[in-house]
């Protein structure tokens, strides 16, 4: 073998370590053990109900369990965050759900500590609430750690600048308007709000039992909300606004399902 080629050689051995060995080094745990990296996949989805759509992209109807006939014509939600929760955390599941303050949505986020897990949702997303549609987002890798919950919060975000609402800082907007069975006439109504509001819900399958997603197996997860029971126990006509967005925003965190679909 000519001295050229075992320079050459070995220049092309330095540059392969060169290359691979910081990929394995960021893949390495404290005891520098290979660690498995996996995909996950969230997917915003809807669950209508008895919600119905209207004809010529006119929004959408439903019927409240106080009987109001709801149409919605406009609106937006900006889901802020998602997070998932690893098994072995210690933590009490609030069953009333969480209220936020809307200047810290960042840890807030969180659930459990100011350090987001890796699992996080890379960005908020704005979501059209006059023509709600499922939403694919961007992949985010996991490696080590198993999950059985996971964190799902609505919150405002200078993301919602891109959208052309009222109120561009809100993390919730909705137009419309609503009548009682035994009316007509519609009324006009808006309901938009600032505050930040999340769940803690069990991850589970098709079948209800809880799934626990572990690094090292690429899962999409479907976060489901309830289009039909947004506006359950919100009267027109007893409530303040702030009071109606609240409703609609504790709705709609309560309703959330988060389940392994792949």
């Amino acid at each position: 073998m000519s001295r050229t080629y075992k320079i050459l050689l070995a220049t092309l051995l330095v540059g392969g370590l060169l290359f691979v060995l910081p990929q394995w080094l960021n893949n390495t745990n404290a005891e520098g053990e290979q660690e498995t990296t996996s995909t996950l996949n969230y997917v915003l989805e809807w669950d209508w109900g008895e919600a119905t759509t209207l004809a010529d992209n006119a929004g959408w109807q439903l019927t409240n369990d106080l009987g109001y006939i709801i149409t919605i014509a406009d609106g937006y939600l900006i889901s802020y965050s998602v997070e998932l929760i690893a098994c072995d955390n210690d933590f009490t599941n609030d069953p009333l759900g969480t209220l936020y303050d809307a200047i810290m949505p960042a840890s807030a986020a969180a659930g459990h500590g100011d350090e987001p897990d890796p699992s996080r949702l890379a960005e908020p997303v704005i979501e059209s609430l006059n023509n709600p549609q499922s939403i694919s987002t961007e992949p985010v890798e996991l490696t080590g750690t198993t999950y059985c919950w996971g964190h799902y919060l609505i919150g405002s975000s200078a993301a919602s600048e891109n959208y052309d609402a009222t109120n561009n800082e809100a993390s919730l907007f909705l137009a419309g308007t609503y009548q009682t069975a035994d009316s007509t006439e519609g009324i006009p109504f808006e309901i938009e709000s600032d505050i930040a509001w999340g769940n803690i819900v069990e991850i589970t399958e098709l079948d209800n039992a809880i799934e626990m997603v572990t690094a090292g197996e690429d899962v999409t997860l479907s976060i489901t909300r309830e289009l039909d029971s947004m506006f359950n126990s919100l009267d027109f006509n007893a409530m303040e606004s702030d009071e109606q967005a609240r409703t609609v925003l504790r709705n709609l965190t309560q309703t959330t399902t988060i389940t392994v679909v792949e």
